[in-house]
């Protein structure tokens, strides 16, 4: 769902509908830019400051309400453990809808409406998610859908559409791979096609100008959790730590790809400037980077079974941590069983199948326990 705002301002930026919208202006367009390049890098007051400069013209324009959403989103992250915040969230995004539906009455604005709409449709459901309002979310979910599929024909007349469609494209096929539970819900979803999805989502990646950074993120989770291409993994995670060093979720991944290259050293350098950070996602996932390091490169399985039990003494965290977790779990398994302990190590092998979502870790986690 996260993509839905980017997908918004996308069309914003780089749209040719009628020419009195939002962002026709040069300067509004840098200054939203230069927001976004800001709260990327999780400098909220520079962030700020540039969305709260936007023409008084557009001050009851649904934008400014996903904007301040987007900011809340990241600037409290996990939004969903914090409740006050959250609900501020949600009505941020119920102005956004609203407003979004005024502007739909208009036909020279139709288009343009649609993208608001499936935004706020979007962050909506994956808000009701989070409180486990499952039904809320599905019809949320299904509106946000109906938007999305609008928005299809744009992908052959600007290269930004070449994300959305990408990653409906990818994930229309991969996901009920994954989860075959849902296959009998999604028969009348339009047909996907992961080749290419990841073709129009490299092209967004190369070529993109406002979808860029949301291609890059999705084209590193997808090449770790689904492919089990760690070179193009690296390739992608790189760009992000290196033009955003301040955002540790993204320095975080920059590791585990660095870490399943095997490059080693530098990897370590990386974790070393993760762990001044003290917050619960970063502390987790350095200790599981500080376990695998140690088993990996240094050969010391004691050390890395301190830092691995470590990891899995901590709570994880659904979205950012839990296949560190997992994978926790895993190198204690391969420890213990290095060490003659069978029973051990099927223990830590079955905790990681219990939590493990990346295909390479649930195959290599099955294979150890039939061996």
């Amino acid at each position: 769902m996260r993509f839905f705002l980017k997908l918004l301002l996308i069309y914003l930026l780089s749209s040719s509908v009628a020419s009195a919208q939002l962002l026709s202006d040069e300067p509004t367009q840098q200054r939203i830019i230069a927001g976004l390049d800001a709260l990327y890098n999780l400098d909220f007051a520079t962030a700020e400051s540039n969305f709260n400069k936007l023409p008084a013209a557009y001050a009851n324009h649904p934008v400014k309400d996903l904007l301040r959403a987007f900011t809340l989103q990241w600037k409290y992250l996990p939004i969903e453990q914090n409740s006050a915040v959250l609900n501020q969230y949600i009505k941020h995004l119920e102005a956004c809808q609203r407003k979004a539906e005024e502007l739909a009455k208009q036909p020279k604005h139709k288009a343009e409406a649609t993208f608001f709409l499936l935004a706020a449709h979007g962050y909506i459901a994956l808000s009701h998610n989070y409180r486990k309002e499952y039904t809320k979310a599905v019809m949320d979910a299904g509106h946000a859908y109906g938007y999305l599929k609008d928005g299809f024909g744009f992908v052959n007349q600007n290269v930004e559409f070449n994300f959305t469609t990408g990653i409906y494209n990818y994930y229309r096929i991969q996901y009920p791979e994954t989860h075959p539970v849902i296959k009998p819900f999604i028969v009348f979803f339009q047909s996907g096609n992961k080749s290419q999805g990841l073709s129009q989502l490299r092209k967004a990646t190369n070529e993109a100008l406002f979808s860029r950074i949301e291609a890059t993120t999705y084209l590193t989770n997808i090449y770790l959790k689904y492919e089990a291409d760690f070179p193009k993994a690296l390739v992608y995670a790189q760009r992000l730590g290196r033009k955003y060093p301040r955002n540790h979720i993204f320095g975080i991944r920059y590791v585990e790809t660095l870490l399943l290259n095997n490059r080693f050293e530098q990897a370590n350098q990386q974790i070393k400037v993760l762990a001044k950070r003290k917050d619960a996602i970063t502390s987790l996932s350095v200790d599981f980077f500080e376990g695998y390091y140690a088993e990996m490169y240094l050969k010391n399985d004691a050390l890395a079974a301190q830092k691995y039990a470590a990891a899995i003494a901590a709570t994880a965290n659904s979205r950012y941590t839990q296949e560190y977790y997992a994978m926790a779990h895993l190198g204690l398994g391969r420890i213990q069983k290095r060490a003659g302990s069978e029973s051990k190590a099927s223990f830590y092998f079955k905790k990681c199948l219990d939590n493990a979502e990346y295909e390479w870790v649930v195959a290599e986690t099955k294979a150890a326990l039939r061996n």
